[in-house]
């Protein structure tokens, strides 16, 4: 007899909160606060309605989670408006280093071959681009690097807007960040503290692990049908 496919959505569920929970905890985190750090480090000064849509939380549960993060110290509120969901919400240091924390245990850091930082760029651009969907025209995967001359011999890794975690990188004793996206200012200050950095795009550091995960699930959940999407491709097309 199968397993009805909304008991195994909620297996899956748990197996995903059982893994990532204790690691969330752990930095003084609950449920859904990542995604609001991870917001206002993109856009700092966020109106709680903003904050709401950008993460698809509900107005209500964003309100509830901001009291928690306000009291922790992680975000600060300044009422604009008699009503205090027109407050806007900015990011506090601990924030900032409660992200900066959550977003380590996300990366990867360890030792890889010795290689120039050109030849990782290529190297990147040919697998990640070997594992997304192609675009309807251009290259699939557009990838771009600072570099210092450096030999890379120890690497970190994250996907995804991870460029702001340089500093991250540098302190675990990384030759290179590679990441998907990263602003002009990251990589100025990167290289100037001896840190190359590879960005191969945001879709593209973020996609290919679909088929892994869709393996994963395959196996611990036989009778579910698990499909990686054709149609999903990065926004942008690159000339």
């Amino acid at each position: 007899m199968k397993t009805p496919f909304h008991l195994l959505l909620i297996r899956t569920y748990h197996a995903q909160k059982n893994r990532l929970r204790p690691e969330m905890a752990g930095i003084g985190l609950s449920p859904g606060q990542p995604k609001i750090l991870n917001r206002l480090m993109e856009k700092d000064c966020c109106m709680q309605k903003e904050l709401a849509e950008s993460c698809d939380i509900q107005p209500a549960t964003v309100s509830r989670m901001l009291d928690t993060m306000e009291q922790a110290g992680l975000v600060c509120r300044q009422e604009e408006a008699p009503r205090r969901r027109a407050a806007s919400v900015a990011i506090t240091e601990a924030g900032r280093e409660a992200h900066r924390q959550w977003q380590a245990i996300c990366g990867r850091v360890g030792e890889v071959d010795p290689i120039t930082v050109p030849e990782l760029a290529r190297k990147a651009q040919a697998v990640l681009g070997g594992r997304c969907n192609r675009p309807r025209s251009g290259p699939a995967v557009q990838v771009k690097f600072a570099d210092t001359g450096r030999t890379v011999k120890r690497l970190a890794v994250i996907s995804g807007a991870g460029g702001s975690m340089f500093e991250d990188a540098l302190a675990v004793g990384a030759d290179c960040l590679l990441t998907g996206e990263a602003n002009h200012h990251a990589a100025i200050d990167a290289v100037r503290l001896g840190l190359s950095l590879v960005a191969a795009g945001h879709y593209a550091t973020e996609f290919p692990v679909c088929a892994a995960i869709a393996d994963r699930l395959h196996a611990a959940f036989p009778e579910l049908e698990v499909r990686v999407s054709g149609e999903n491709r990065d926004p942008f097309t690159y000339i």
